[in-house]
């Protein structure tokens, strides 16, 4: 069981896009060691609902709240328990893989050996690209910079749209693994996916289509 307590809620949350109700009224909680995946057909919100979770985007209504708080009254403390990986891969693309990394953990104030960074961009699919500028690798080569970047961090709380892509079969075995890891440590995991994927302690949240959620 995880040996501290942590706290994820949604509250009534709905979103809008243009003039039109992607989800209204939705509800999640979450506590040390869960996972949420969040499932519905492509359009229905998916992306929405994580952005706004993790603080990039403001909701029509609702709150999320962390530790029992609202995020909008502690933004930078809940902020810094975040690691998000979104549609983009968010990296600096004048830098290797390694100084992306780097670069990442040392925002976040951690040091990892450079021994795990080579071991995790191996299992990501990226060994031998280590010193290789980013600009010139494919979409997915830069995808995997973003994963390596998550498991290497400390963040209480993963927050990841579809995540899965444009990883081979070892490459999902292994972040299957890393995130089954995050939830014995009593972090949380919150992500979308079209692939079947089972952790111990999902959830799942799933979105309809123009749904009108009741209470």
């Amino acid at each position: 069981m995880p040996s501290h307590h942590i706290s994820l809620e949604g509250k009534n949350l709905s979103c809008e896009r243009g003039y039109r109700c992607l989800f209204d009224r939705l509800y999640f909680s979450l506590q040390a060691g869960d996972a949420l995946h969040i499932s519905g057909n492509n359009g229905c919100g998916k992306t929405s609902l994580l952005r706004i979770i993790a603080g990039l985007a403001d909701p029509l209504m609702g709150d999320v709240l962390y530790q029992g708080q609202s995020c909008l009254t502690q933004r930078e403390a809940y902020m810094s328990q975040l690691a998000w990986m979104g549609h983009k891969a968010g990296i600096k693309l004048a830098l290797t893989a390694q100084e992306n990394i780097d670069s990442y953990l040392s925002l976040r104030s951690q040091r990892v050996t450079e021994k795990k960074i080579t071991e995790t961009l191996y299992h990501v699919g990226l060994y031998g690209f280590e010193e290789v500028f980013a600009y010139q690798l494919s979409a997915g080569q830069k995808r995997r910079i973003a994963l390596a970047q998550i498991v290497l961090s400390q963040a209480k709380i993963w927050i990841m749209d579809e995540p899965f892509i444009a990883l081979d079969n070892d490459g999902v075995a292994f972040l299957i693994a890393c995130m089954a890891q995050h939830q014995e440590r009593g972090g949380l995991v919150l992500f979308t996916t079209h692939q079947a994927i089972s952790l111990s302690g999902m959830k799942t949240l799933h979105i309809p289509d123009f749904a009108v959620l009741e209470a």
